[in-house]
């Protein structure tokens, strides 16, 4: 009786280590299955309207940058740096989309301190209809403008891996 009860005990267990084992081994197998057929990393490319805010008392030179990301929702990013260039301007600016028709958009209103500033916000931008950007003083004084161009921002996307049925 005993030699046995520990005979049945035995192949039980074995079994059991069979089971865990096959199901360790087939786990094992579709995770490196699943590995190798998932989608690799990609680069993606989103458009986006950029250009370098210049002002007349900076003969050319880059004083500050324009993002215009459009899509819903759209947004702007806007930096200047207008010390560097002899102005330290303090007050409020507003941020003005022109359109290729002539027409202009204000986006919003941000604070310039000693000829610095920068600002972003959620705006309309079409990307076919914007061609620059300008940044007006309150009494309506163009401080800085910016041509617009479209660029590209590569974002990194990874895709789940794939399923087998």
């Amino acid at each position: 009786g005993r030699a046995r009860r520990a005979r049945i005990r035995l192949g039980a267990a074995a079994a059991g280590l069979a089971v865990v084992a096959g199901f360790a081994g087939w786990g094992i197998g579709t995770a490196v299955e699943t590995v190798t057929v998932s989608s690799p990393r990609t680069m993606e490319s989103e458009p986006m309207l950029v250009g370098d805010m210049t002002a007349d008392s900076a003969d050319g030179s880059p004083i500050g940058e324009v993002y215009a990301h459009p899509g819903s929702p759209g947004w702007i990013f806007v930096s200047v740096d207008l010390a560097g260039h002899g102005s330290a301007y303090t007050g409020r600016v507003s941020c003005v989309l022109e359109r290729s028709d002539g027409t202009t958009v204000r986006v919003g209103d941000f604070t310039v301190r000693n000829g610095q500033g920068h600002w972003g916000a959620q705006a309309p931008v079409d990307a076919d209809a914007i061609s620059g950007a300008r940044l007006t003083s309150t009494d309506g004084t163009v401080l800085a403008r910016a041509h617009l161009q479209t660029g590209h921002v590569l974002t990194r996307e990874t895709h789940a891996p794939s399923q087998q049925t």
